[in-house]
């Protein structure tokens, strides 16, 4: 190849360089969908579909309104673990009383009737709330909550009380066994001299 056909093809390749890369800026990459892009469903409607497919009575605070997107969800095949799975996460608590399912925020919910144990109740569902006493043979619970209060979220409640030397747990059941299983473990070594707290 001589040198001027040579050069003609540089040039021609040069030319088709910014229409290549004007073609290429043109194209837009796809992109994830945003959550505005998802379906939304009112919790109320989610409350509606879930009491008609199982029978259960929902009490709801008027302050539970959100708007959930739904990820892959669909709104009628929601089940009731699903949906105390979806309070969980926009903070929304439930507790039972008197057969009637509460459904609040749960900033709110440590101030509530909440069902009282002293022992594991199966028949309660992870998601919900409860208040559980737990009694120390060994460990001294008035230096355990230090510990363990960071465990839990800030809506929940942890307190020691010393003369019986118990711990006072409100929070959502499955946290609570957790908080429980830990204070089991920590009551293991030997016996502690508990020192009341000064007034």
């Amino acid at each position: 190849m001589n040198k001027t056909l040579s050069g003609c093809v540089v040039s021609l390749v040069l030319l088709a360089l910014p229409a290549i890369s004007s073609a290429e800026e043109g194209a837009s990459p796809s992109k994830p969908a945003s959550k505005a892009e998802y379906p939304t469903v009112s919790m109320f409607e989610l409350v509606e579909r879930v009491a008609k497919k199982t029978g259960k009575r929902f009490v709801v605070d008027p302050r539970v309104n959100a708007e959930v997107p739904l990820a892959g969800l669909d709104a009628k095949n929601i089940d009731y673990e699903t949906l105390l799975a979806i309070f969980r996460l926009h903070q929304v608590a439930t507790f039972t009383q008197d057969g009637m399912i509460n459904v609040l925020p749960d900033a709110n919910a440590r101030q509530m009737p909440t069902p009282v144990l002293t022992a594991d109740d199966p028949k309660i569902g992870a998601d919900e709330l409860i208040t559980r006493v737990v009694r120390l043979e060994n460990a001294c619970t008035n230096y355990l909550v230090p510990i363990l209060r960071p465990l839990m979220p800030q809506a929940a409640h942890m307190a020691s009380h010393p003369p019986s030397n118990s711990i006072i747990l409100s929070d959502r059941a499955a946290n609570v066994q957790r908080i429980v299983e830990l204070l089991r473990q920590l009551d293991r070594g030997p016996k502690q001299t508990c020192k009341l707290p000064e007034n």
